[in-house]
């Protein structure tokens, strides 16, 4: 099907490992994260993450019992901007 893959860890992904592939192979500089709560921390933790834009929209979905998208882990976020968007949604930017 033309569908490529990365390997990045013997047994755990190793996010640096990854980003030097994806440069390496695909040309990426930039990315979406659009990951859950334990990819999201695991990027933030290894201070991979340039900026956090996090929309806010009216849904209700399933899922793990975690509060944020972050999970319970405690980073230090500072909010760089919130703007309206269409009187709809917020785009929240950390």
């Amino acid at each position: 099907m033309g569908i490529g893959y990365l390997i990045c860890g013997d047994e755990d992904l190793d996010l640096n490992l990854f980003l030097e592939k994806i440069v390496k192979y695909y040309g990426f500089k930039t990315f979406y994260l659009t990951g859950g709560p334990r990819i999201n921390s695991s990027f933030i933790k290894k201070d991979l993450v340039d900026e956090i834009s996090l929309i806010v929209c009216p849904g209700i979905q399933g899922g793990r019992k975690e509060l944020t998208f972050v999970g319970d882990d405690n980073n230090d976020l500072f909010l760089n901007s919130l703007i309206l968007k269409k009187q709809k949604r917020v785009t929240i930017t950390y």
